[in-house]
């Protein structure tokens, strides 16, 4: 492996990200996985419609996790996130939308509450079936640097990327050894996606813009294009969620799969978090 290039890639692609890992115990207050989320009292909690196991139905979404910005701030190098307030998200799991077809737009949800102290603990809907409500678990932060999986390389976009992998063919073994974190289950803010089957960002694009939904890409002109791969660049991960066991407890999304909730990255730094989009990949 060509040291010098690998550095060259860390300092030019390398993003930082918060990893929460799953502890019996933490000093994370209130930032948890699962449990009672804290809410305002006006809230109108989140439901989707859509078939699932029992046909179409308005369901609840389940309670995922909950994060105290304050508490990861010093975490957050590049202070992409609030440095306050509450950031929660939600996912509706009987459905379990695979987040490729615009219906699917619902399913999860993202929410930041500014003021934290004005917030309360909200029991969950009545309505929501047992097995889709996470106990309440503990994490502990970690931030680490990360570099993007092969899958996410492109010659225009990440250049020097790609002559390290021509360079060697080892460069998933390589950036897996030195990792920042080593942890099996990746629950994490930010950073680049641990992805299963194939890229997102185009998927988020094709599923929000009807403009690229339905293309003959052999046709488009160079302009289409550009305009295009502009917007699969406005695309980034704002929180991956991981099937997982703790305890008694089991989350499974798919065949073990993970959760990707992406945003805009205009709409990260306008603090808007109601246009996140979802996909679902498992292995």
């Amino acid at each position: 492996m060509n040291q010098e290039l690998f550095d060259l890639c860390r300092e030019k692609y390398g993003k930082n990200a918060v990893y929460l890992t799953i502890a019996s115990d933490s000093e994370a207050v209130r930032t948890h996985l699962g449990g009672i989320p804290l809410l305002p009292a006006d809230f109108a909690y989140p439901t989707y419609t859509g078939e699932g196991t029992d046909g179409v139905k308005t369901r609840p979404l389940s309670f995922l996790a909950q994060i105290d910005c304050a508490e990861i701030h010093a975490l957050d190098r590049d202070s992409l996130l609030p440095d306050r307030g509450i950031l929660s998200f939600f996912y509706e799991q009987d459905t379990q939308c695979w987040g490729h077809e615009p219906e699917d737009a619902g399913c999860a949800r993202a929410y930041w509450f500014e003021d934290a102290d004005a917030l309360r603990e909200t029991p969950l809907p009545d309505d929501l079936d047992a097995e889709y409500r996470l106990p309440h678990i503990a994490v502990q932060l970690q931030a680490a640097g990360e570099l993007p999986v092969h899958e996410e390389f492109g010659e225009d976009e990440t250049p020097e990327l790609m002559e390290l992998t021509d360079e060697d063919d080892d460069y998933d073994e390589y950036l897996e050894v030195h990792s920042d974190y080593h942890g099996d289950t990746r629950i994490k803010l930010l950073g680049y996606a641990d992805i299963i089957q194939s890229d997102m960002k185009r998927e988020c694009v094709k599923s929000t813009n009807p403009k690229f939904r339905k293309v003959d890409w052999g046709s488009v002109t160079e302009e289409f294009r550009a305009e295009f791969h502009a917007e699969v660049a406005e695309w980034t991960l704002l929180f991956q969620m991981d099937s997982f066991e703790s305890g008694d407890f089991r989350l499974v999304f798919g065949d073990w799969g993970r959760l990707y909730f992406w945003i805009r990255k205009s709409d990260l730094a306008k603090r808007d978090f109601s246009r996140i989009w979802l996909v679902l990949q498992c292995y």
